[in-house]
């Protein structure tokens, strides 16, 4: 309250403090502002992932190389170190899976 009646009584010694703000507002479309800054949002961006430029027929060739895809690559890289493919794992029981136990409780059918 006392803040209040403090503001009051500055307004009233010094009525021209709140008139004398010369120009316009900042909610007047009038008002001048300067021009937006441009900043392009793909100037943080890696330029590109190429050092240089390959040959398209070389790649092609070399990616043929492999026509089953990943299988032959394995195939190939096991042939490069010399080791020998991993061996399969054991197959699973051939039993079947026991059946689920029925719920306890009340049945609603």
């Amino acid at each position: 309250m006392k803040k209040i009646a403090f503001l009051a009584a500055v307004a009233a010694v010094f009525p021209g403090i709140a008139a004398a703000q010369p120009g316009v507002g900042p909610a007047d479309p009038a008002a001048a502002a300067p021009p937006p800054a441009y900043r392009s949002v793909f100037d943080d961006l890696a330029k590109g992932v190429e050092d240089g430029q390959v040959d398209w027929r070389k790649a092609n060739a070399d990616v043929a190389q492999f026509p089953r895809g990943h299988a032959d690559y394995v195939k190939w890289e096991e042939q490069q170190s010399g080791a020998r493919p991993a061996a399969s794992p054991a197959p699973a029981s051939s039993a079947a899976p026991a059946a689920a136990p029925r719920p306890q409780g009340p049945q609603h059918h």
